[in-house]
């Protein structure tokens, strides 16, 4: 009951119910109840997987969800990845922007933004904004802000603001940057804001700094 529209479309082993259409899209093995869209969309798809675009979900996961040129290639089981060359290999995770989670995207990672996450994301991380967590975010760490966790962020580390802890950032350290200018730390277990506005006289008797 597959339905296959196209040039060699589904033309191995089409999964049951599902739906190929384009140029050699779900040709391979395409899964059950699965959406294949676009050129090669679908190769090798997971069950109940949505794959559109060229080479979208090549190798996808099942339940995975796949929007756009070269999208979730290998794709993990119930991921999200939209945009050129997102992928998610980690199991559930989120991926956003062409080339987030590009490499090594570890389970349950986020990436929403140009370049997030693109390569060795570890498990549970987040990065939001064009090029945050680009490159080995650590385990759990937040990147928020453009650049902000660039490279090597520490395993739970922190990073608000934009250029917030742009390389190197220390494990289990909190970094929020308002500057427009890199606002890097190495000491672990710490927090760094910049700017904090300076107070001569407290103005409340309640109030402490």
């Amino acid at each position: 009951n597959a339905v296959s529209i196209g040039y060699q479309t589904g033309a191995n082993t089409a999964g049951e119910c599902s739906v190929s259409i384009g140029r050699k899209a779900g040709n391979t093995n395409a899964g059950t109840f699965s959406v294949n869209i676009g050129e090669l969309a679908g190769d090798r798809s997971g069950i109940d997987s949505v794959n559109i675009g060229k080479s979208a979900g090549s190798s996808s996961g099942q339940d995975s969800v796949n929007v756009g040129d070269s999208a979730g290639i290998n794709a993990g089981v119930q991921s999200v990845n939209i945009g050129f060359g997102s992928n998610s290999i980690g199991n559930q995770g989120v991926h956003i922007g062409g080339g987030s989670g590009f490499t090594n995207a570890g389970l349950s990672t986020t990436g929403v933004g140009y370049g997030t996450g693109q390569s060795n994301q570890a498990q549970g991380a987040t990065a939001i904004g064009y090029t945050a967590g680009t490159a080995d975010q650590g385990s759990g760490a937040v990147a928020v802000g453009n650049g902000a966790g660039y490279s090597n962020q520490g395993d739970f580390s922190v990073a608000l603001g934009t250029a917030a802890g742009t390389n190197n950032q220390a494990q289990n350290s909190i970094i929020i940057n308002a500057t427009g200018a890199i606002l890097d730390t190495e000491t672990p277990n710490s927090l760094t804001i910049d700017p904090i506005r300076e107070i001569t006289e407290a103005t409340n008797p309640n109030f402490a700094l």
